[in-house]
């Protein structure tokens, strides 16, 4: 409700405050006022963004990886809450806000505090707004009260402009009308939420480094047994090694290698293709050792898998009980890239260092 009105008109008030605020104090009181929704949208913003890249992205990474012991997954959580942090910066924000104006018109106001209503007046234009408390909302913060609804857009009541005695007065006057929020953040967030906006673009171009330069940052550890690798969208993971010996009267030496197969394919009908051939037992030296097949119910053979389907096998190779062979290595082509793809697993338990 807004009218004109009479400045010999009485209001019978219970509390009235006469309030003019500089442009660096309404920012002030404004940065309190939305830090909390800053962190909400901010923790919400990331959570979901993630999420959509994690179902739509094609990469076997967001597959198979355990993307919470990997530092590229919360650096980029760390720039993707800078990112939406920063897009919700008073800065911003405040200039989205429409009819915000720093004309003294806009910042000096005299608030009535009736028993059933509150005056808002504008004296030097000769505007009067009246809203009942339902209307609104109050928050308390620091060294404000401020009042909001959707046409009052956070005016405030500065504690210091109050006396100290009727603070606590005034404060239970509105809790017996309306709900005061409290709007106090931690003393480590709310020093964060007031961060210049450089300050602020720094760190997301920090956290940006490692995302945009990984083998700049960090080292990569060679895939062992017992740890799962994606080659082509296959899942290959050497569960057990041994030396064993195949035949009675004239034994051959083999080296067996259990395995566990994964499709990581995305659904099609063939389903992901493999074969016994594209693995190779290699020496510390380069030797390779030549597969051998005695015809076992659980040798691996050439076959598909379709989408997240897996089976275990063995297979064996040529390996005289005097030497160890250093890794297994799986090649493939695939067509539709016309690439070929390689991946090794050291036949060791414990990974190196690259």
């Amino acid at each position: 409700m807004e009218q004109n009105f009479d400045s010999s008109e009485p209001i019978e008030y219970k509390y009235k405050f006469n309030c003019k605020y500089e442009k660096s104090e309404l920012i002030d009181a404004y940065m309190d006022r939305k830090a909390p929704i800053r962190y909400k949208r901010a923790f919400l913003g990331t959570i979901i963004f993630l999420a959509i890249i994690i179902i739509f992205s094609k990469s076997n990474y967001f597959e198979k990886a355990a993307l919470y012991k990997n530092y590229v997954f919360w650096c980029l959580s760390g720039v993707l809450f800078m990112m939406i942090f920063l897009r919700n910066h008073h800065k911003f924000m405040w200039k989205s806000l429409a009819g915000r104006s720093f004309a003294p018109q806009a910042n000096t106001y005299d608030i009535y505090l009736c028993e059933d209503c509150i005056n808002l007046i504008f004296p030097l234009s000769g505007i009067k707004k009246v809203f009942n408390y339902d209307e609104i909302d109050v928050y308390e913060v620091k060294d404000y009260f401020i009042l909001e609804n959707e046409y009052l857009n956070g005016f405030n009541i500065a504690k210091e402009k109050i006396d100290k005695n009727t603070i606590d007065n005034v404060r239970n006057f509105l809790k017996n009308k309306t709900r005061v929020k409290n709007l106090g953040l931690p003393f480590p967030l709310r020093k964060f939420a007031r961060m210049p906006i450089y300050v602020e673009i720094i760190i997301i171009m920090i956290l940006l480094i490692p995302v945009a330069v990984p083998m700049l940052t960090t080292t990569t550890s060679k895939v062992v047994m017992g740890e799962s690798v994606v080659c082509n969208n296959l899942g290959i993971k050497v569960k057990k090694t041994s030396h064993v010996s195949f035949g009675k009267s004239n034994p051959i030496d083999l080296y067996k290698v259990e395995l566990e197969l994964e499709s990581f394919e995305k659904e099609t009908a063939a389903g992901k293709s493999y074969s016994e051939t594209e693995f190779k037992l290699v020496s510390k030296d380069g030797k390779e050792y030549q597969r051998f097949s005695i015809s076992d119910p659980k040798e691996i053979k050439s076959g598909a898998l379709k989408e997240k389907e897996s089976i275990s096998g063995d297979l064996y190779f040529k390996v005289p009980k005097v030497e160890e062979p250093e890794y297994l290595i799986y090649t493939a082509y695939n067509k539709s890239k016309s690439k070929q793809y390689s991946q090794k697993i050291y036949l060791s338990n414990k990974g190196e260092k690259k």
